[in-house]
């Protein structure tokens, strides 16, 4: 698929299903439109399905690319987008902000650029002053604060800066303040045109630019003061609806854009951790090594003994045979050359041979002039000039035509011979033959000379032409032994990157198994003991893919070995695993409304008239009934708790109301309610939504209320000395930039350095403790009892409405109990998908901000620390953040109140999402799809043949369905959908 092609999914995919969905949505509402429904419940439910049909999207599928400035984060986003989107360069870092990239359908390329508050830029101006005023203007890192600042305010010297407060800096440009709490937009055809006009918002600032020189001299920067960038464009990989969200970092100064990369890390579905091949993060679902060490070809073979290795060998095979055959060809034309010197000796010997032959020639001739001229020649002019052409005759044969010879042409050339008395010559003829024989032996062997010379020139050619094309296919073969050996060592890293993930995982596991082995449910867990590991070359695929680019590939000569089109597939597939369950879902959705319909629309006319009377006055909701359970802007969750005292309710406070709650979700109700099927499921749901909400957070608090003080406890005795052998480590300037930055510093990233976070190191004194039990616990199913009490709610109702149904409608009504549970399966289904998607967040947010946590309450301890000065600052620094920690371990380890009110409150958001997907639906669902029971039948010849085609249509539509839906697989496979949520804290 091209850049500019209108992708074409296939029906078998997640968006082919979708495309199948939303066109039977239409046909449904066509068809429905011409028919008549009955009851205003049955209009209101029918036509809020199909409009959710209507409605219906696929999820997209966010994917955080994460790595150090200058790995090549932006050139391999561009590599898979196929087309430069984005900036890149070799000698800075290119991205500042976080820049999201998705898919847009029309052929055209569109970004919004959203800049920071007022406020927010104040802030970061706020930090990085501080910075300035506390640090020696020789430091590092406040040279870099200043230089960040400058690059907005260029015109500012640091010792302005340092008598300005942020508010005052901002009011110094008016234009540069305009920018604060705008949004921008941008839209090209292409990326020519994009590219340039996008650079300025994504580019680094100034202060990476080695270059920068006169900071005076420079234009404004605006990047820093950008939030997000978010661009839409027409490629391929994305069709399929991944969003790539290239990720500068998230220890930003500024805490709008730290706060925008934070957040786009919790909704992440997938992390590439891309990074140089030597790195590695446990935290990646695949790994993408992008930039290495270069590493010489002979280090690659002794160190992986590749020479022992068939594909190695016969490589080096064929190139120690190509330079045998250059070597060969190289003698052969030493040869050639020496030959051919030998040739052109004896040529100049035989044309100077030549030149003293014709000298004289000419010599003899004019002799023979003077004499005729003077008059002493006597004897026949004419015999004397037959005499003379018959000796031109025979020069003219061998003596070619030349200015010299021509001379015995001309009509003043007459020859001049001395006769005897009788008229014959003097002359010795065979003297003067004898000249010109010599001269036609010295050109005869002239030419055999120059015919040999030819020959010799001809192979020489051939010889530097075998040379030349020998020399290419050594050129390509030994890019061929490089390329192999580059993917062997690409291998055997992918293998060690695997070796460290497992084993960094092994002992979670094995504590997992030990607790397992105590808490057996029977069910059988599976691990995660692998992650997905790329090694990829975005600048030799990009020129190998566009020859006219800077240069010519460095390694690679195909495009697979690039790594690219792997990435690329595979970044294609993360898709799926997100979108085929929701396509699967929703036809299956569609499929069992159309079960209803079609039973709807079936003849009852054998049925007593009676009979459904009855059912009627049993089951059917009244008016006031319908109003009550129609979806309306009301919330019942908008009344419910979220303060911690809910989860510190004591099991035992209200044992019997508990014991009555559970009940009332298993009792059976009178045998005549006085109220419809809808009324009487909604009160039950309700019941079930908010006695599920109790279990789980009592749950929360039990499993994990213990353990957060067992683990603060731990961390109070421990953290102390993690702090003191942090500080040992670091060198007292490294130190002191932890300090100002309150626990957080990273030296240079593009040097390999990596970030020192003491915020970190005490968070995870915590977290180590908890991982076993978090992990069990939010790996469980969160929602199994509330989807069994649901179901066993319903099918209870259910089967009292059989029962009382008399015999001629029993087989009828279990035929309607069986779609109904289909469809609750469904709706079940889709919205404890949501459910444990909201829960897998938040837990996932709630352990990660521990560290921030940590940062807060340790902010005196930084700060005491930063007042010492003088002598032996490191140590009584070290002893001032450990001393602080001691006096205050209870209020920054003892963080289990604050995770459990954020679970509560994702407990409490979750029964929104299964109120307003489960019990606002399946009540007035189910009663109209058991409504067909009392519902009459008595239509007019143009209602039954509206209903007839109808039913014909919904058949087609089934079988529609039905293609996509016969693959073997659950309708929502929950544990494909949540298997790549984080659950480790």
């Amino acid at each position: 698929l091209s850049h500019h092609q209108k992708p074409e999914f296939p029906k078998s995919s997640p968006e082919g299903a979708l495309e199948t969905g939303l066109n039977v949505a239409e046909q449904l509402l066509a068809s429905v439109q011409k028919v008549g429904l009955g009851s205003e419940m049955r209009q209101q439910t029918w036509f809020r399905d199909i409009a959710s049909f209507r409605e219906q999207k696929l999820p997209q599928v966010v994917i955080a690319l994460c790595g150090a400035t200058g790995v090549g984060k932006s050139s391999l986003i561009n590599a898979i987008l196929d087309d430069n989107i984005v900036p890149t360069s070799g000698m800075k870092a290119c991205t500042s902000v976080v820049v999201e990239i998705s898919y847009n359908p029309e052929n055209s390329i569109n970004a919004t650029i959203e800049f920071l508050s007022r406020q927010g830029w104040e802030h970061e101006l706020s930090s990085l002053l501080s910075v300035i005023a506390k640090f020696d203007p020789s430091e590092p890192f406040s040279i870099s604060a200043t230089q960040k600042i400058q690059d907005v305010y260029p015109s500012l010297s640091r010792d302005e800066l340092k008598e300005l407060s942020a508010q005052e800096i901002i009011d110094t440009d008016p234009e540069i303040a305009s920018y604060l709490n705008k949004t921008m937009t941008i839209s090209e055809a292409d990326s020519a045109a994009f590219a340039p006009k996008i650079k300025r918002y994504i580019q680094s600032t100034n202060a990476d630019d080695p270059y920068r020189g006169d900071s005076h001299l420079q234009e404004p920067s605006i990047s820093p003061l950008i939030r997000v960038v978010k661009i839409q464009c027409h490629a391929a990989a994305l069709a399929t609806g991944a969003v790539l969200v290239d990720l500068p970092g998230v220890a930003d100064t500024n805490l709008a854009r730290a706060a925008i990369a934070t957040e786009y890390l919790q909704k992440c579905k997938f992390i590439w951790v891309v990074a140089p091949i030597t790195s590695y993060s446990a935290a990646s679902i695949s790994f993408i090594a992008t930039k290495t060490e270069d590493v010489s070809v002979k280090e690659i073979t002794d160190e992986l003994r590749l020479d022992l290795k068939p594909e190695y060998r016969s490589i080096t095979n064929d190139l120690e045979a190509i330079s045998a055959t250059i070597s060969e060809h190289e003698h052969r034309l030493r040869q050639c050359e020496a030959a051919i010197q030998v040739l052109d000796a004896e040529i100049r010997q035989l044309d100077a041979s030549e030149d003293d032959l014709e000298k004289q020639h000419k010599a003899e001739k004019k002799s023979r002039k003077r004499k005729r001229s003077d008059g002493t020649g006597a004897g026949s002019p004419k015999r004397m000039r037959q005499g003379d052409d018959s000796i031109n005759s025979v020069a003219t044969d061998v003596v070619p035509e030349t200015s010299e010879s021509s001379e015995s042409d001309s009509d003043d050339d007459e020859p001049f011979v001395e006769s005897t008395s009788d008229g014959q010559p003097q002359a010795s003829l065979a003297a003067r033959n004898s000249i010109i024989k010599e001269l036609q032996k010295v050109r005869k062997e002239r030419k055999k000379l120059d015919k040999k010379r030819q020959r010799m020139q001809q192979e020489l050619q051939e010889h530097s032409a075998d040379i030349a094309n020998s020399r290419r296919e050594y050129v390509a073969k030994d890019k061929e032994k490089n390329a192999y050996c580059t993917l062997e060592r690409s291998k055997v890293c992918v293998e060690q990157l695997k070796a460290q993930f497992r084993q960094g995982m092994k002992g979670f596991e094995d504590e997992n198994t030990n607790e397992d082995s105590d808490h057996d449910t029977g069910s059988k867990k599976e691990t995660r003991e692998d992650i997905s590991v790329f090694t990829v070359s975005s600048r030799d695929y990009v020129r190998i893919t566009k020859p006219s680019s800077d240069g010519e590939p460095t390694c690679f000569s195909k495009v697979d070995d690039t790594g690219i089109p792997a990435l690329r597939k595979w970044c294609v597939d993360l898709t799926v695993i997100v979108r085929k369950p929701v396509a699967r879902n929703f036809l299956g959705r569609e499929r069992a409304f159309m079960d209803g319909a079609v039973a709807y629309m079936s003849d009852l006319e054998a049925v007593d008239a009676a009979d459904r009377d009855m059912l009627q006055s049993m089951w059917q909701s009244s008016a006031q009934d319908e109003r009550a359970t129609s979806p309306t802007d009301s919330d019942e969750a908008s009344q419910s708790p979220t303060s911690i005292a809910i989860l510190r309710s004591s099991l035992s406070e209200s044992d019997e109301s508990s014991e009555g709650s559970e009940g009332s979700e298993t009792s059976t109700p009178a045998e005549e309610p006085r109220q419809g099927i809808a009324a009487q499921l909604l009160i039950d749901l309700k019941q079930v939504v908010a006695s599920s909400k109790r279990l789980l957070t009592d749950r929360f608090r039990r499993v994990l209320a213990d353990t957060f003080r067992a683990a603060g406890e731990k961390a109070k005795a421990t953290g102390p000395v993690k702090a003191e052998e942090f500080c040992d480590e670091l060198h007292w300037k490294t130190l002191r930039a932890v300090i100002v930055r309150n626990g957080h510093f990273t030296r240079d990233p593009r040097r390999g350095e990596f970030t020192r976070d003491l915020n970190a190191d005490l968070a995870h004194l915590i977290l180590d403790e908890i991982s076993t039990s978090w992990a069990l616990l939010f790996n469980s199913d969160l929602f199994h009892e509330f989807r069994a009490s649901v179901v066993r709610a319903i099918e209870e109702l259910l089967n009292r409405v059989e029962d009382s149904a008399p015999a001629g409608l029993k087989e009828r009504a279990e035929h309607q109990r069986r779609i109904i549970m289909k469809d609750t399966e469904l709706i079940l289904g889709g919205a404890i998908a949501l459910a444990n998607a909201l829960i897998s967040q938040e837990q996932k947010g709630a352990s990660r901000s521990i560290a921030s946590h940590v940062k807060i309450k340790m902010l005196g301890g930084y700060n005491a620390a930063m007042d010492i000065s003088g002598a032996n600052t490191k140590k009584r620094q070290k002893k001032a953040i450990a001393d602080y920690m001691t006096e205050n371990g209870e209020a920054i380890f003892f963080v289990g109140d604050m995770i459990l009110q954020r679970l509560c409150e994702a407990v409490h958001e979750a029964a929104d999402e299964l109120t307003e997907r489960v019990v606002k639906r399946i009540p007035q669902k189910t009663e109209v799809s058991m409504s067909v029971l009392w519902e009459s039948s008595e239509l007019t010849p143009a209602e039954k043949a509206d209903r007839m085609e109808f039913r014909q249509k919904l058949k087609t539509l089934q079988k529609e369905l039905d293609v996509w839906l016969e693959e073997k697989e659950p309708l929502v496979d929950h544990a494909e959908t949540e298997s790549h949520m984080d659950t480790s804290p």
